[in-house]
């Protein structure tokens, strides 16, 4: 299982190669191919697992998913006393939401018109 975070990519490369600067780990594949993760920033992160939901039981409800309604976030942003940006970045409370998504959230004026400093509740 492979999080990218921010700055993290996966890129398939032929023939022989070497090790990039910014390679964090060689698969080799067939075909003399091999997938490169590559991260710069070190945030990305790789689990080799048998029981992935050991890692994903940790994330919080996908936007997309039936149960995540208006009122789920409402009622959930009014229990935390946490500022909404941080709040939306964390992937426990909400998972999967891009920095670019949730700063159009808070400034969007056919949104939310909140600053994204003010408490959640």
């Amino acid at each position: 299982m492979i999080h990218l975070r921010m700055s993290g990519d996966l890129v398939i490369r032929t023939g022989k190669i070497r090790a990039e600067k910014h390679d964090r780990l060689l698969l080799h594949l067939s075909g003399n191919k091999t997938l490169a993760f590559n991260d710069t920033r070190k945030f990305g992160r790789v689990w080799l697992t048998d029981q992935p939901e050991k890692i994903l039981s940790k994330l919080g409800p996908e936007p997309l998913e039936k149960d995540f309604t208006a009122r789920w976030l409402f009622e959930n942003l009014h229990t935390r006393k946490r500022q909404l940006k941080p709040l939306l970045l964390d992937q426990s409370f909400i998972a999967g939401l891009a920095i670019f998504i949730q700063m159009n959230a808070c400034i969007s004026q056919n949104f939310i018109r909140l600053h994204y400093r003010i408490p959640s509740s």
